[in-house]
């Protein structure tokens, strides 16, 4: 009876999407938004010129690539009937538009693809972590420092060769130092104007109208999500997904589920929803209050506020952080002009609740624990360091280390080895060595095996 009255909480990360049918991975987003570029051309050929002055580096054309073009992710069903022998056919088929324009984070990610190892790259905790190490470079190492020549630039990247990038894997030794000087030479002169950050805001923008889109296309996401959630809720529980896509408060019928024996409390879209303007924001002013003052977060992206390297957190006096998760969600508030003193504003938070001028709503907040969880359950999230401080604050809040709370984690195919180790990584950070093996013992871990679930 005890058992009963406690709660779960779910944590969602990308495995879950791709388990429901939708292409949210690293390759997934790169392999559509650079299929008509010709990314080893443009990253060997922009090396090849000046250093970036003024965002020269983002016009294509003064390098002879003009006819280089991105996907916008403005892809539309199309459908056309044809009539084969007696049969009439329905075929649907994708229209997609293209555009010239580039990102600074564009020729970044091209370099990656070019010159570090695929198993690097197939992870969005793994991509954060090198955004993290890039964005030292730029901040700390080289901050406004102007490389006149070609030679300054080579020196300094010799120099970096030694202290970044060592967790990752390259083609090359020499393909490790190309990635270095090609940072240094994109994102020169970039820190000042903030031109480095919008690009990000830009960048959100375009993953969200992909993620979007990957969600129109898909008519049977929902339906996998549905039937994926019940098999995982096993009491009252509290949803925190760190995707952009499914939300209670958006897709109302994935917790109205006939599937469901207990109800979902609450859902939280950790780092903003894809589809925060257009025609879902519309359907969630009708819904709701009736209110075009209603705001929306849009998707963020950003860094851990856990520096591994010197075990601590960044704090606002760091230059990078900035980019940390936990300041691109404050900004994300700022942005839609948060003020819970104003009562014809309302502001849906990274959550499905409205928030209202009466609650003491704290803008840089992360998830509401309750503190009664007895049992965390952990679907398609890789445990890497990226998101350690999320982990820190929820193994705190159920106090983790001195209850009796659950621990189970689904794997999928051959990543049960990683999981364990970047389970072992977070718990010995946040506790001490034995954490990890306490659980076990007790009988309070587990790793299921995903693939048996329908």
């Amino acid at each position: 009876m005890e058992n009963e009255n406690k709660k779960q909480l779910i944590i969602l990360g990308n495995g879950f999407d791709l388990a429901c049918g939708l292409k949210s991975s690293y390759n997934d987003f790169f392999e559509q938004r650079f299929e008509k570029a010709k990314s080893e051309e443009i990253v060997k050929t922009i090396q090849k010129h000046k250093l970036n002055n003024q965002g020269s580096v983002l016009n294509l054309d003064a390098y002879g690539l003009r006819d280089q073009e991105l996907n916008t992710f403005n892809t539309k069903c199309g459908h056309e009937t044809i009539e084969f022998k007696h049969n009439v056919i329905e075929l649907s088929y994708k229209i997609t538009e293209y555009t010239h324009i580039i990102n600074y984070f564009d020729l970044l990610f091209m370099a990656t693809k070019i010159y570090m190892d695929s198993d690097d790259l197939s992870s969005w905790s793994n991509i954060e972590q090198i955004l993290q190490e890039i964005l030292q470079i730029v901040y700390e190492e080289v901050n406004e420092v102007d490389f006149s020549d070609k030679e300054k630039l080579n020196n300094k990247a010799r120099e970096l060769e030694e202290k970044c990038f060592n967790k990752y894997d390259f083609k090359s030794k020499e393909d490790k130092l190309n990635l270095i000087k090609f940072i240094l030479h994109i994102f020169n002169k970039t820190t000042v104007d903030n031109k480095i950050k919008k690009a990000l805001e830009q960048y959100e923008e375009i993953f969200g109208h992909f993620i979007t889109n990957e969600i129109n296309l898909n008519d049977k996401y929902f339906q996998n999500v549905k039937r994926k959630l019940a098999q995982l809720t096993e009491k009252e529980s509290y949803i925190l997904n760190f995707n952009y896509s499914a939300t209670s408060l958006l897709d109302n019928q994935i917790i109205k589920n006939s599937y469901l024996s207990k109800p979902v409390k609450e859902w939280v879209n950790i780092h903003g929803l894809s589809r925060w303007v257009g025609k879902s924001r519309t359907q969630i002013i009708q819904k709701y209050i009736h209110n075009n003052n209603l705001r929306v977060p849009r998707p963020i992206f950003g860094i851990s506020k856990y520096d591994e390297s010197n075990k601590k957190f960044f704090d606002n006096q760091d230059s990078i952080y900035q980019f940390t998760k936990m300041k691109r969600r404050e900004d994300a508030l700022d942005a839609l002009g948060f003020n819970p003193q104003e009562d014809d504003i309302k502001i849906i938070d990274f959550s499905s609740k409205n928030m209202k001028k009466e609650e003491n709503v704290q803008k840089n907040t992360h998830f509401t624990v309750p503190f009664d969880i007895n049992l965390i359950t952990i679907f398609g999230h890789s445990l890497g360091m990226t998101d350690y401080d999320y982990f820190k604050d929820i193994f705190k809040k159920v106090n983790l280390a001195n209850k009796n709370v659950k621990l189970e984690i689904y794997y999928h195919g051959d990543n049960l080895h990683s999981l364990k180790n970047s389970l072992k990584r977070i718990l010995k950070e946040y506790s001490d060595d034995n954490l990890y093996n306490d659980l076990r013992d007790k009988g309070l871990l587990s790793f299921r095996n995903s693939i048996g679930m329908e």
